[in-house]
C-alpha cells in the first residue's frame, strides 16, 4: 500500500512552491514579516522537537521554510537572542541518520549539539531576523513526587529531569515541600 500512498501525495498534495508564504514577526519591532519557501529567501526555521541520542547528544529538530543553512554557519535562535555555529546537520530516516552539509527550504533536519534550544525556538539569520509562530502546549494534568533513591544519586535525577523537560515542553519539574523530594507534572 505504499505506492499508492505516495502517489496520492504526489497527486493531491501541494507543491512547496504551492505553499503560501510563512508570516512571522520581526522580533524588535513587531512588523510583519514574510517568508517564501525559496532557497534564496533569508534563512528561517522553527524548532519541533528535542530528542537526546546516546550517540549523538543533543538533537533539535526543525523545518526549514526558506533559505538555507550549512554547516559552519552562524544560526541566531531570534525566540531568546542568542546565536550559535551549526557544527553537524542530519537527515533522519527513521532509526538512521545521515550528516549532511546543506538544509535547504521544505527539508526536516535535525541540528546536533545546540546547547540553548527548546522546542517552538525560530531560527533564523542575525540580519533577517523573524520570529515564527511558537508552538502552544497545553499545561499538564498529572503531578508526582519523586525522589532519588540515595543522596549519591540527587545529581544524575536534577540531570535526567533537565533533559525530560527539555525533550518535552508539557513535562515540568517543582520543588517539593517536602525535603528531598521533587514534584513532577506531566500528560500522563
Amino acid at each position: 500500500g505504499v505506492h499508492p500512498l505516495l502517489d496520492a501525495v504526489v497527486d493531491s498534495l501541494p507543491s512547496p512552491q504551492d505553499v503560501p508564504p510563512v508570516k512571522g514577526r520581526h522580533p524588535r519591532t513587531g512588523e510583519e514579516e514574510i517568508r517564501r519557501p525559496s532557497d534564496n529567501e533569508p534563512f528561517s526555521a522553527l524548532v519541533f522537537k528535542i530528542m537526546n541520542d546516546s550517540y549523538v547528544g543533543s538533537l533539535s529538530f526543525c523545518r526549514v521554510y526558506s533559505g538555507k543553512l550549512k554547516v559552519g554557519a552562524s544560526v541566531y535562535n531570534s525566540s531568546k537572542d542568542t546565536e550559535e555555529r551549526v557544527t553537524r546537520l542530519l537527515v533522519m530516516h527513521s532509526n538512521k541518520r545521515k550528516e549532511v552539509d546543506e538544509i535547504t527550504a521544505g527539508d526536516i533536519a535535525a541540528i546536533g549539539q545546540m546547547k540553548n534550544l527548546s522546542t517552538g525556538d525560530t531560527l533564523c539569520l542575525r540580519n533577517h531576523p523573524i520570529v515564527l509562530e511558537s508552538i502552544n502546549f497545553p499545561e499538564p494534568v498529572v503531578a508526582a513526587h519523586i525522589e532519588p533513591r540515595s543522596r549519591s544519586e540527587h545529581a544524575k535525577l536534577a540531570e535526567t529531569l533537565e533533559k525530560l523537560t527539555k525533550e518535552d515542553p508539557t513535562f515540568k519539574v517543582g520543588p517539593d515541600p517536602m525535603p528531598g523530594h521533587t514534584l513532577v507534572y506531566g500528560m500522563g
